[in-house]
């Protein structure tokens, strides 16, 4: 970089010495022979080094160096001193100029290495004052954000918390959390969480801020208790804010008192809905089974078995309330035969028997276009197929049989067997086990099998009205 220097001395012996000097260090000089020719000067161009006699026609050096203070950019002014007056440049230095030199007695490197210093110690004096600069923009940056960040804090409706980890405390808040909590600014200030969450103990705020630690953000749901006892639900988020000055995590809760309303009524909702298709689906198999008194509480009775079954089998809640309303309506198609064929007694002719196997197909098409959340149309229409493919109506086998209508499969020929029929007296409990028995892994499961077995002859079972 090119510096330029001014020089003012009313000798010119040491004007030509710094002028040499300046030229073989590559820089630009300007020469005074007074103060006032000095102050001119400095008008013309900025200069970033001063060499200034102390003694001189018109200011004095040091009178001269407290314009240039006022003036220019970061200067480095070298005071010009005979012994006498080191004392006054020594308090120049304090006023703010950069070194001084004793003209008695100047070595031109000695005075090439001072140039050099002072040209570094203007330059550092450049990068202090652009980073004082950076330093207040930024903080006026940071206090603008925070202020518009603080307003934002305001404005939201959800409440916020920020809590000092190693003090257990709420170290601040906005005015959400104030309304919600019904707690003033101050006295928030002064509690833990545990003092507005009702079920939280000082462990388990330990736990939370483990996991908050590990996983960031992190959000549960408690329930929050209001300065007069009242309690809300709220679903907080938490996050982790690790600082220089120490640990903190900020909570942001909002009251989802509504959505817990509109889940409480949508449960209840959803209760009554179920209580009303089981009810429908009970008439409908009552309906069916008053046109056939001989298979009355057929339709119970199987799915009693079923259920007995897949319970062994830990089927899960939903599978079980399937097959309930599955069982309860598997013989539903048997509504479009017409009841003489159903309660004619002796041996069906082949047409009639055809006419009876019917009733899986067309009770399928019954319920097909009901928007169960279960299978039940397909379980319906499966009921009466077979491992081996000897069942109807399509002949399916193994894995392409649902296992729910696999259990019903089971539970209908055991039940069947073991009651009283239009054409045949009841066969037996004992009689039915072995049919199953006998055919276990060729038309029935065998897990299945074996389990109804188990139930029936521990006399684990007991059909309930």
């Amino acid at each position: 970089m090119t510096y330029h220097v001014l020089i003012a001395d009313d000798q010119e012996l040491i004007r030509k010495l710094v002028q040499r000097t300046c030229l073989e260090l590559g820089w630009t000089i300007d020469q005074a022979a007074s103060g006032y020719e000095a102050l001119e000067i400095m008008k013309t161009r900025p200069h970033q080094v001063f060499i200034l006699d102390v003694k001189m026609p018109g200011p004095s050096g040091i009178e001269l160096a407290r314009e240039i203070l006022k003036h220019e950019n970061s200067p480095a002014i070298l005071i010009m001193t005979g012994y006498a007056e080191v004392g006054d440049a020594v308090q120049a230095i304090k006023e703010g100029i950069y070194n001084y030199v004793q003209k008695d007695n100047i070595d031109p490197t000695d005075l090439r290495r001072m140039l050099r210093q002072a040209a570094e110690y203007h330059d550092a004096c450049v990068r202090s004052q652009e980073a004082e600069r950076e330093r207040e923009k930024t903080v006026d940056n940071i206090e603008a954000v925070n202020k518009q960040f603080r307003s934002l804090l305001e404005l939201s409706g959800d409440l916020i918390l920020l809590f000092d980890v190693r003090l257990n405390q709420i170290v601040d808040c906005n005015a959400a959390a104030c309304e919600q909590t019904k707690y003033s600014r101050e006295e928030l200030l002064t509690l833990s969480l545990s003092d507005i969450d009702v079920d939280l103990t000082d462990t388990g705020w330990i736990d939370i801020v483990q996991d908050v630690r590990i996983q960031n953000p992190y959000m549960i749901e408690r329930v929050f208790q209001t300065a007069q006892g009242d309690l809300f639900p709220v679903e907080l988020s938490f996050a982790h804010i690790a600082l220089k000055s120490g640990e903190y995590i900020s909570i942001v809760g909002r009251d989802i008192t509504e959505r817990k309303l509109a889940e409480e009524e949508r449960k209840t909702f959803n209760q009554k809905l179920h209580s009303s298709l089981m009810q429908t689906i009970q008439t409908v198999s009552l309906a069916l089974e008053k046109r056939d008194p001989y298979t009355a509480g057929h339709q119970h009775r199987v799915t009693q078995i079923a259920l007995a079954i897949a319970n062994e089998m830990h089927a899960p809640t939903e599978e079980l309330n399937g097959i309930r309303l599955g069982g309860m309506v598997h013989d539903i198609g048997k509504i479009y035969i017409p009841s003489e064929i159903l309660t004619r007694p002796g041996k069906l002719t082949d047409i009639e028997f055809m006419m009876i196997k019917t009733h899986a197909q067309v009770g399928y098409d019954i319920l097909k276009e009901v928007d169960f959340p279960w299978p039940i149309a397909q379980m319906v229409l499966q009921h009466h197929e077979r491992l081996d493919g000897s069942g109807y109506p399509q002949g399916l086998q193994g894995n392409e049989i649902l296992q729910e209508a696999k259990i019903l499969a089971v539970a209908d020929v055991v039940e069947a067997m073991a009651s009283h029929r239009p054409y045949r007296s009841a066969l037996g409990m004992e009689k039915a086990l072995e049919e199953i028995k006998k055919n276990k892994g060729v038309f029935y499961d065998p897990e299945v099998v074996d389990i109804c077995c188990q139930i029936m002859e521990n006399n684990d079972f007991i059909f309930q009205a």
